[in-house]
């Protein structure tokens, strides 16, 4: 598993489980998109049509802040 960072915005990724953490109830899912905009998993139909697509599936960290 991998980290992804969109405008600030820290995505941790679980593209590769996102069936079993979707099935688990415990994240909130999001499809990143190519624009870096992303959309809120709400079924399975969405994580097959973004796993057919080629798109990560994230679950939110945060905002990274450097000081």
């Amino acid at each position: 598993m991998r980290a992804k960072v969109v405008q600030g915005f820290v995505w941790f990724l679980v593209t590769d489980i996102a069936k079993e953490v979707y099935q688990s109830g415990l994240f909130s899912l999001y499809v990143l998109h190519d624009d870096d905009s992303e959309s809120l998993v709400e079924d399975f139909f969405e994580i097959n049509q973004a796993l057919e697509n080629g798109e990560d599936i994230g679950i939110e960290v945060g905002h990274l802040t450097i000081k």
